[in-house]
């Protein structure tokens, strides 16, 4: 062992061959590493390009498939094609990010290959060359994700926008329907005590499948009336359509239009001791087949002979109609 130890010592050229093949070595090692990491870096690169293009496509498409359900309404379309805009320009920054992004690892590369043309990159080189490309696939990844986060924003807030401007839309274009009741023809003793009811739709599109459940009755003072809005009496009259009346009688007794008042009920009603009540409730559809209702209740002002509303039982949509109603 002294003697090759001996031998090495004073063979200068030998050890200089051994150490330019242990740099040679780790040279090769190095710039394999290079190479795989450039490789990834790439991948990853093709990877956010292709998010940043599927996102994109994906909320033009969501887009224009919402506006297609409402191309009747001008302030849509014109609230969609921004969107379709920002959407662009929001898939162009990405992209061009990605390019750029891009450059930077083709300039890696493009040194890397001038270090193996060379073969005299040190060892300090190389790994600042790795470091930069390992930095790099890192800044994508991570640019990558923000970009992501981004898009899932912009999809959210954009689909947001437009279901809030086509519930504005439909609510402009809906039906609306009212129920008015006129005065009776005669107010008088031994005078049918009968009027009628119109409905009209105020809406610029028709009502559908349109039923009215109804009641016209006196009661004494003091009342408590208790009226079941499911067990009324109900008229259906299919569709009305914009700006369309429908009437129906309004009797003391439904189907005897000529019962008269007695003078015993005349003079009741006259003093105020006994009140006149319409009540009941509405159910319709609009054409975007959304289900409406409206409650109404008038009570007959003698005074002034006609059917004004009551301080309750007039609503419509919201809460819910409830079955049973007290006066």
């Amino acid at each position: 062992d002294s003697k090759q130890t001996s031998m090495l010592i004073n063979d200068p050229d030998r050890r200089a061959k051994e150490e330019k093949a242990e740099q040679e070595r780790i040279d090769k090692e190095h710039r394999e590493t290079l190479e795989k990491n450039s490789q990834a870096a790439a991948a990853s690169s093709a990877a956010a390009a292709a998010y940043a293009a599927e996102t994109a496509s994906s909320t033009v498409k969501q887009t224009a498939a919402q506006v297609l359900q409402a191309d009747s309404n001008k302030r849509i379309a014109n609230l969609t094609t921004a969107l379709v805009i920002v959407s662009f320009v929001s898939a162009a920054i990405s992209v061009m990010q990605f390019l750029a992004a891009k450059s930077a690892v083709e300039t890696a590369q493009k040194t890397l290959e001038e270090m193996k043309r060379s073969g005299e990159t040190s060892t300090a080189q190389a790994w600042a060359a790795i470091g930069n490309l390992n930095w790099l696939a890192g800044a994508m990844d991570a640019q990558s994700k923000q970009t992501k986060i981004m898009g899932d924003a912009s999809e959210k807030q954009s689909k947001a926008a437009l279901d809030a401007s086509i519930g504005m839309a439909r609510t402009d274009q809906r039906a609306w329907l009212d129920l008015t009741i006129a005065p009776p023809t005669y107010f008088a003793s031994g005078k049918p005590f009968a009027t009628t009811a119109e409905l009209k739709n105020l809406g610029k599109t028709p009502a559908k499948n349109i039923s009215v459940a109804y009641l016209f009755l006196g009661a004494e003072k003091p009342y408590n009336i208790t009226v079941d809005d499911a067990k009324l009496p109900t008229v259906k009259f299919g569709m009305l359509p914009p700006q369309g009346p429908a009437g129906f009688p309004v009797e003391i007794t439904p189907g005897k239009p000529e019962e008269a008042l007695t003078e015993l009920r005349y003079e009741a009603i006259r003093s105020g001791n006994i009140e006149v009540f319409s009540w009941g409730l509405i159910k319709y559809d609009d054409i975007f087949n959304e289900h409406h209702w409206i409650q109404f209740c008038y009570i007959y002002n003698v005074p002034h002979a006609r059917f004004n509303l009551c301080a309750m039982h007039n609503a419509m949509d919201e809460p819910a109609p409830k079955g049973k109603s007290k006066q």
